[in-house]
């Protein structure tokens, strides 16, 4: 089994200074990008990746475009308790990470024998390249999926003429 990654999700957005600017103005697009980024950063590596987010939204409960499985809390419920229920959860046998700098999650963690990696911590590692965790690439990603994602980000379509 794929090791996992539990991702919370606003926690992880205010360790990202342009993603913590971009929720002041418009949290889905916040989430969006964060999302984005966790894609980039998943493509091609030996890792499943959740995040979860407080409150209803718009991403729904399932892996879309981006292989990353988003998952809401139902409100009033935070995601500290959809957290700690996969933590919970986890099959025997399988290697999870949780990033998150929330102590009450991080003692729930060590308590559940998942490994954690602070949310600064690897805001700085998808920054530079690798995350923790994420196990080694596949394969990389071609210069079109590249611009693809670039032009995700910029919101605006791919420029022409990228090829792989």
């Amino acid at each position: 089994m794929k090791p996992q990654i539990l991702v919370d999700g606003y926690n992880l957005i205010h360790h990202m200074p342009d993603l913590k600017r971009r929720m002041q103005h418009d949290m889905q697009q916040a989430r969006e990008g964060l999302i984005g980024i966790l894609a980039v950063s998943r493509h091609g590596r030996k890792a499943d990746i959740t995040v979860v987010f407080d409150g209803s939204g718009t991403a729904g409960g399932s892996a879309g475009r981006s292989g990353v499985r988003v998952v809401f809390s139902k409100p009033p419920e935070k995601a500290d308790p959809v957290l700690k229920r996969m933590m919970e959860k986890k099959a025997r046998g399988v290697q999870m990470t949780v990033v998150t700098s929330d102590g009450e999650i991080v003692r729930f963690a060590r308590l559940c024998g998942v490994k954690t990696v602070s949310s600064g911590e690897w805001a700085k590692e998808l920054k530079s390249g690798v995350p923790e965790g994420a196990g080694r690439p596949d394969r990389t990603v071609s210069r079109k999926e590249m611009e693809e994602w670039l032009a995700l980000f910029r919101n605006r379509a791919p420029a022409d003429g990228m090829g792989d």
